[in-house]
């Protein structure tokens, strides 16, 4: 027997809005990697648009997104086997050492974190958060 599932654009927007934050995303970003302008990026996210099955297959094919989350808000956000990917060049090895660190050492976490804080409180405006006017 098939459920109906009673969808609600508001819900999915704000879920689709979740899913483009936890990719570090800004609208204008997503809008580009989308292919779909800015303004109905936003109004999906907003539930004022309906919702583009071609926005959702992108978002399930190029990010993992698991579609099951996004419309019913149950499992995972991402499917198994997702993994964001970082590319920093010839420091891809270095970056990849120091995220381990990170996750296996509290001693390096938290070195790390102390320069991170360090480095921040002396650099505030070259060290600006994206869409933001101040640390």
């Amino acid at each position: 027997m098939n459920k109906k599932i009673k969808l609600d654009r508001a819900t999915i927007g704000k879920r689709l809005r979740q899913t483009r934050k936890n990719l570090d995303l800004t609208l204008k970003e997503m809008g580009e990697m989308s292919g779909f302008v800015v303004s109905a990026v936003s109004e999906m996210e907003l539930g004022k648009k309906r919702i583009l099955p071609e926005y959702l297959n992108l978002l399930a094919a190029k990010f993992n997104v698991n579609l099951n989350w996004i419309f019913t808000g149950k499992g995972s956000m991402f499917l198994p086997g997702y993994e964001l990917t970082w590319d920093f060049g010839k420091d891809n090895e270095e970056i990849e050492e120091m995220i381990y660190l990170i996750e296996n050492s509290s001693f390096f976490r938290h070195e790390v974190l102390r320069y991170f804080m360090k480095l921040k409180a002396e650099n505030k405006e070259e060290l600006k958060p994206r869409g933001t006017g101040s640390l």
